[in-house]
């Protein structure tokens, strides 16, 4: 990350925006779920960056590194692994957990437009 920070100029010891220190609690508060809620989360974040980024072409040059990392079919099929990982751990999981788990999908996917729609404005 450094290196990448170095090559776009890119100052790491900035204020975080809003939408990232949100998201950043966030993440950091699912630790404290059950680890059915935990994979959940885990998948939806690494699917919204799968979906992101392979939708995104064609791109720009400097981001064509990015695309073809999270856009490529080695990390979609990883995050089908994670799907079946959080299928099989939703399997014995309580309704309450279940929907939980639900719910953390949905705070996911706002958090996400959040972070996208403050990347884009900058």
């Amino acid at each position: 990350m450094q290196e990448q920070a170095i090559n776009r100029q890119i100052r790491l010891d900035a204020k975080k925006q809003q939408a990232n220190e949100h998201f950043c609690a966030y993440i950091t508060s699912v630790g404290k779920q059950p680890y059915a809620v935990q994979a959940v989360v885990f998948w939806s974040i690494e699917q919204a960056y799968c979906q992101a980024w392979r939708n995104a072409m064609p791109i720009a040059e400097r981001y064509t590194e990015f695309a073809n990392r999270w856009g490529s079919d080695d990390f979609k099929q990883y995050c089908k692994q994670l799907e079946k990982q959080a299928d099989i751990a939703l399997q014995d999981a309580s309704k309450e957990i279940q929907d939980a788990a639900a719910a953390a999908c949905g705070q996911v996917a706002a958090y996400e437009r959040a972070f996208w729609q403050m990347a884009y404005e900058g």
